[in-house]
Formats: structure tokens, sequence, C-alpha cells
């Protein structure tokens, strides 16, 4: 690591460690560079990061669903190389390490140079990475059970958590993250710890359910199938066509259509979407009007709370 502008920056090249002499060797180092101050230290840090997806919310059990793995559909290796998310990421493994997982996730640390979340967009990364969901909300490694770890390219306050997933909506660390201890952690399934956009008539999870005063749970909002940052009527279109059939299928797959996650495209999915369709989450002032008299009734949607990620109020 070295210091510059004030700021901890990683190098992130390996050093060959002499263990008889206790020294490390690197090059590289630019001569310029030589009169900042350097320190050594592992760029791996924890991520100690609980969330739901309530598309697998199994309200009975208290646990998300993990159908698509017990039925041996998950990918071995990390399924966010497409659009929106553009993730190069060679995260993979040989074989699903934990029976609870339930689908893979990615994590995103983001440090904006304003330290303000509205400003952490996703070109402010200083970390990605694909991670395992178990059915209990915990985000772990590959080996399925440790808490995720992130190599991360600066130091210092003001990073933001983000998970997303391939048909919810994303959500981010309403708190900034601390690495004093090289720990870094967010609980998702509570609604104060969202960072809640302003202005915005929605609220940024789903509430999961309410068992009891004071145990509520809250998820990522289910049914963002065509990844546009909202969930809107036009996310319910090509749940339809599969289900219509041919030539992409709608029975066992691993399809980001399956917005309940229970391994088929079906009414069931449909009716998920509706549900955060029906939400009301938030109205935009520039979605189409619902009348026919030019009465100004706006069509009311539920959309990402991350900053940059709505890519259109359909």
């Amino acid at each position: 690591w070295r210091l510059a502008a004030a700021e901890w920056n990683a190098r992130l090249t390996p050093v060959t460690r002499d263990v008889a002499n206790d020294y490390v060797n690197t090059t590289g180092v630019a001569a310029a560079e030589l009169v900042q101050e350097w320190k050594l230290a592992d760029p791996n840090y924890i991520m100690n990061v609980t969330a739901y997806v309530k598309g697998a919310w199994n309200n009975p059990t208290g646990l998300m669903r993990v159908t698509i793995n017990a039925n041996g559909l998950l990918p071995l290796s990390q399924p966010y190389t497409g659009s929106p998310f553009l993730y190069a990421g060679t995260e993979s493994v040989g074989a699903i390490p934990n029976a609870n997982v339930v689908d893979w996730v990615l994590l995103e640390l983001r440090k904006p140079s304003s330290g303000l979340p509205a400003d952490a967009f996703s070109a402010t990364s200083i970390s990605r990475k694909a991670a395992f969901l178990l059915n209990n909300g915990s985000i772990v490694d590959l080996d399925g059970v440790t808490p995720a770890q992130m190599i991360i390219s600066k130091q210092g306050s003001g990073n933001f958590i983000v998970v997303r997933h391939r048909n919810h909506l994303s959500a981010m660390s309403n708190v900034k993250a601390s690495n004093v201890t090289g720990d870094f952690g967010n609980d998702f399934s509570l609604l104060a710890n969202v960072y809640d956009k302003p202005l915005s008539t929605s609220q940024p999870i789903s509430l999961l359910s309410a068992s009891a005063p004071g145990n509520t749970k809250y998820g990522l909002w289910p049914g963002d199938i065509n990844n546009s940052g909202s969930v809107t009527p036009s996310d319910i279109t090509p749940i339809n066509v599969t289900i219509a059939g041919p030539p992409l299928g709608n029975s066992n797959v691993y399809n980001v259509r399956d917005a309940n996650m229970d391994r088929n495209v079906t009414a069931a999915d449909v009716s998920v979407t509706n549900t955060s369709v029906a939400g009301f989450a938030q109205t935009s002032s520039s979605a189409r009007s619902t009348g026919t008299n030019n009465d100004n009734t706006k069509t009311k949607i539920v959309t990402s709370h991350v900053p940059g990620e709505i890519k259109s109020l359909q």
C-alpha cells in the first residue's frame, strides 16, 4: 500500500517473502513513488453481509428456498458477465459447496470521492466479487461457509456496500463501512441499514414477513426481469413469452424469468412480479399517463435506490 493524496492505495501486485530473512521483494515501483509512505498489508477484506431475495422467500420456514440448487441447476461459474453487470470475475467452483446455497449474488464496494451515498455510482467501485447467498441470508465465499472476502484497492472512510442479484433490484448500505478492523458488514434485512434515495416515495427493499413486533425482515424487490433497475409491466412480458413455450423452455431451468426461483417459469412468476408492480413504490413524473384524457395520472413503479441503476422509467 502507498499513501498518495492522503489516501492509502493498494498496489495489488504480488510480493515475495523471504521467510528465512523475513523481508519482501517487489519490482516496478516508479521512482516518483519512492518518496511516498508505504506499508505492507493484506488487501483482502472480510464482508459480513446478510441479504434476502424476496422471490425465493419461504415464509413458513423463515428461510429462502434452495430449489434451483437442489435440482442441480446452479451454474458453476458466476452468472454476471452480461449486461447490465458486465462483471469479468472468474469465480467458479467444481461443485456447489453447500446444500443451503440459494444463488449467486454480486457484491460491490463503492467509494465516491465526495463520500456521499448519492454519488456512489458503479464507476466508483473499488472492488467487486461474486459470492454465494445462503438460505439464511448469509453471503459467503466460494467454500460455501466463510464470509465473502474482497480485494480492495483503496482504504479510508466512505465505502458503501452494494448487493446485486440477476432478477431482483439492487440495494446499497445506508452507512459508510469502516475498514479499521479489515471487516466490512451490513445487514440488508433491516430497513434502517439500506440507503433510501432522497425524495423517493418508495422503500428501497420489500417487507418479507412481520411474524412478531420488532422481528420484521426485508428483502430485495423481485421481478426486475429486464434488468432496467425498475419493476414494471414490461417485466411481465418476457415471463409470458417463456410460459408460452419454446424456444427458451419453461421447466427445470436456471432462467432470469424465474422470479420466484422455483426452477419453473410459470404464472407464479407473473404473480411475484405483479406484487412488486403493485407495490406502487414510486410515482414517476416521466412515466406514461395511465389515463385517456390527459389527467396527468402517472404510472407508479418500483425502482432501485442504488445510484445510477435506473435505465428508464417504462
